[in-house]
């Protein structure tokens, strides 16, 4: 920073303070915080897909329901089908995120 003196005393109430801004660093240090952050999320997103592996079969029955071989009720009928859409819905909050994130680091890309 700089400062320009309106007077000739140099009295900091009487100063303009000047700065400069690298706005290309700045636009690098948000992009590499952005692929961090999209790091972190599939990290985490492998993380919950790993622990729930009996989560999978909730996902052959949902290809039931689709191609008419289970119907939506009997479906419902299956234990820990609460659990499953807990952690669906989990998956699908990061996976909107990572998308999102990956789209902003696409636009500062082409700063």
């Amino acid at each position: 920073w700089e400062e320009a003196p309106k007077r000739s005393d140099f009295h900091a109430s009487y100063c303009f303070h000047l700065w400069s801004v690298n706005f290309n660093k700045i636009v690098d240090i948000y992009r590499e915080s952005c692929y961090k952050s999209i790091l972190n999320m599939r990290i985490r997103y492998r993380a919950l897909s790993q622990h729930n592996k009996e989560l999978d079969r909730f996902t052959a029955y949902e290809d039931d329901v689709a191609n008419g071989v289970m119907t939506e009720e009997e479906m419902m009928k299956v234990p820990g089908l609460d659990k499953y859409h807990k952690y669906r819905l989990a998956f699908d909050k990061l996976d909107t995120a990572i998308l999102s994130l990956d789209r902003t680091c696409m636009l500062l890309a082409h700063l």
